[in-house]
C-alpha cells in the first residue's frame, strides 16, 4: 500500500476470488491508460514486473525518463498498464484487476452503499477502490485513493 491510502476494509484477494493463489493484483486507475500503484501484490519475479521493469530500464538507457505514455508522464503506472497487457502467460484466476472511481460515480453504481465525503479539499479525496469483478459479491469500498491531509491532491480543509 502507498501511505496517502484510507483503507476502508481489508483487502482479502483469495477469499474474495477463491480461485487459484492470486499471483498479481493491483488497481484499473480512473485513467485507463494506467494502473493506480497504490495497491500493488505480486507473486516473487512475476512476468508482469519484470517486463515493466525492463521498459523503465530501456527508456532510461535512451535518456528519456520523461517520455509520454500516451496522455501521461507517470512511467510506473503506465509502463506497468503496457506490460500487464502484453504478458500472455497470466491466468484468469491468478490475476485480480480492483476498481478506482469516483466516489459519486460508485454511489451511482452501488446507490445502497452511500460512501460520503471525507470532507479535504482537492481534486482526489473522493476516489475509491473497489472489486467489481464477478468473484466480489458484496462490490464494497476497500480503500479511499488519498487520505485527506497526505499531500497537494487532498488537503486538510
Amino acid at each position: 500500500f502507498d501511505s496517502d491510502i484510507k483503507a476502508v476494509e481489508p483487502v482479502d484477494l483469495e477469499s474474495r476470488h477463491q480461485a487459484d493463489i492470486v499471483e498479481f493484483a493491483t488497481v484499473k486507475g480512473s485513467d485507463t491508460s494506467a494502473f493506480f500503484q497504490a495497491f500493488l501484490a505480486s507473486r516473487p519475479r512475476h512476468p508482469v514486473l519484470e517486463k515493466s521493469l525492463q521498459l523503465m530500464l530501456s527508456d532510461y538507457r535512451q535518456g528519456i525518463p520523461q517520455k509520454m505514455y500516451g496522455h501521461s508522464y507517470l512511467m510506473g503506472p503506465t509502463t506497468l498498464r503496457l506490460a500487464y497487457n502484453s504478458v500472455e502467460e497470466l491466468r484468469p484466476g491468478a490475476r485480480v484487476l480492483l476498481t478506482e472511481t469516483y466516489r459519486i460515480l460508485y454511489n451511482r453504481i452501488h446507490p445502497a452503499s452511500r460512501v460520503q465525503h471525507q470532507g479535504g479539499v482537492g481534486c482526489c479525496c473522493d476516489f475509491v477502490v473497489y472489486d467489481d469483478s464477478r468473484h466480489s459479491t458484496t462490490k464494497r469500498v476497500l480503500f479511499f485513493s488519498r487520505m485527506v491531509g497526505a499531500g497537494e491532491l487532498c488537503k486538510v480543509p
